[in-house]
């Protein structure tokens, strides 16, 4: 594998090699310069063969390729025909290149700037493999002689193009010293509806608690960067455009390098949704690399999760409480279990749960003592080996504002349990139509992975 840099031999071109030259010995692979030659201004000279453009190019690639040898890296010169997009992605693809440099004015007068169609942006839209567009090269320098760490900023959701993006930043992070910054944008009414929030009086509290979900949440996405310590996480609700978040983010955290996912839309696709990696690259202060996703992994490279959090909902009947042990079992030594029972509403009693009655609503001295009761019922769920296998067990007496499946499911999203177990009533005919089945809604509802623990079989 290589590292590819673009070259037309401008200033700004100087910087990209020098960046590139510094990725390479981190690396530890060999460096290709490239450079295109236009064929039209071939044609139009005097000299038919274009022998003498073709010999003074080489001779400057070559003059640009010793200074980077000089700092003891391997370089490849290249001097080819044809667009210098097109040209720099072949090349890429030829060798086999792991990440492709270029500046983010190249090729073009600065007064040009950055239009639709541009070289950086058409290899981007272009290549399967990362690009990293260049502005300055002076913190790359730095972080290559181990003088400062290099400062990263990634743009991270819950998509395989952001998944592509922190994947590209822990192979960075395993070549040298960073600090790495992850930022989040969300819709506080999605987050709200996802974590059971409803009309929240207190907004600052509210958002405290998205945030500390989604931090939990993108934490557990991004693992363990190699040689870092702990990461920033920059949680905001969006407001306004996402570039425009992005970019601010960059320049209050005055980082060297913003890494984004992209989608490589085309054609009608491309104008109808723009792109933000395309606007990121063209409007941020720092250098920018563009992830595109990476093709499928093989069956064989699958990872095998872990269960360690698994949320048990109960309804204290006999049935409900078969699948607590189930969860112990799932959840393993060392693990957490989370026991729920969802209380609900006095104003709508339910009969096929034994310990309501209809009447009027407790006090709340009653209510209060209910729930300690209801508490006390869960801990004495407990396995007894429980605490012999390190298994932490957490209790959770939850009022019933919104349907008990919903409550089931927002409640999992808001302690980012790996799993729910739960037992199913084996309802059918009309116990099903009135009753409805909270494990199937659970089911529809929740992205997790669920355990439904049927009852025993009828003699």
């Amino acid at each position: 594998m290589s590292v590819v840099c673009g070259t037309d031999f401008s200033e700004n071109a100087a910087e990209a090699v020098r960046v590139a030259s510094a990725l390479a010995a981190r690396y530890r692979e060999p460096l290709v310069l490239v450079h295109a030659l236009d064929e039209h201004a071939l044609l139009k000279r005097d000299d038919p063969a274009g022998v003498s453009l073709v010999h003074s190019a080489q001779e400057l690639l070559h003059h640009q390729a010793e200074a980077v040898r000089q700092r003891g890296v391997g370089v490849q010169e290249e001097v080819l025909t044809g667009t210098p997009d097109e040209t720099i992605l072949l090349c890429a693809d030829r060798v086999g290149a792991r990440l492709v440099v270029v500046s983010a004015l190249g090729y073009r007068s600065a007064a040009a700037g950055w239009r639709l169609g541009s070289v950086p942006e058409r290899v981007a839209q272009a290549t399967r493999i990362p690009v990293l567009v260049v502005r300055g090269a002076a913190a790359f320098e730095a972080w290559g002689r181990d003088e400062r760490p290099l400062r990263i900023l990634v743009a991270a959701n819950f998509s395989a193009n952001s998944d592509a993006a922190i994947r590209w930043v822990a192979d960075l992070c395993s070549c040298g010293p960073c600090t790495v910054i992850v930022m989040h944008l969300y819709s506080p009414a999605v987050e709200w509806a996802r974590l059971g929030i409803h009309y929240p009086t207190d907004v600052a509290r509210a958002q405290a608690a998205v945030e500390e979900a989604l931090t939990r949440e993108l934490a557990a996405r991004l693992g363990e960067l190699p040689g870092q310590g702990p990461i920033e996480f920059r949680i905001r609700p969006q407001v306004g455009d996402v570039v425009d978040h992005i970019v601010q983010c960059a320049r209050e955290a005055e980082v060297d390098l913003v890494v984004t996912g992209m989608h490589q839309r085309r054609g009608v696709r491309r104008v109808w949704h723009g792109s933000v990696s395309q606007s990121v690259m063209q409007y941020a202060c720092a250098a920018v690399t563009c992830v595109p996703v990476a093709p499928e992994p093989e069956r064989g490279a699958c990872v095998i999760p872990g269960m360690q959090r698994v949320l048990v909902p109960t309804d204290l009947s006999e049935l409900g409480d078969r699948a607590v042990p189930y969860a112990y079992a799932l959840a393993g030594d060392g693990g957490v279990i989370h026991l729920l029972h969802v209380v609900e509403p006095y104003t709508v009693p339910n009969p096929l749960y034994a310990h309501y009655t209809p009447g009027r609503a407790p006090t709340p001295v009653e209510r209060e003592k209910q729930i300690e009761d209801l508490a006390r019922r869960l801990r004495g769920l407990v396995p007894e080996r429980a605490s012999e296998r390190g298994v932490e067990t957490i209790v959770h007496v939850l009022a019933g504002d919104e349907d008990v499946a919903q409550r089931i499911c927002s409640t999992a999203e808001r302690l980012g349990v790996d799993a729910i177990c739960l037992s199913s009533h084996g309802r059918s005919g009309v116990s099903k139509l009135l009753a409805g089945s909270v494990a199937q809604a659970v089911m529809e509802r929740s992205h997790r992975p669920l355990l439904v623990i049927r009852p025993p079989r009828a003699d």
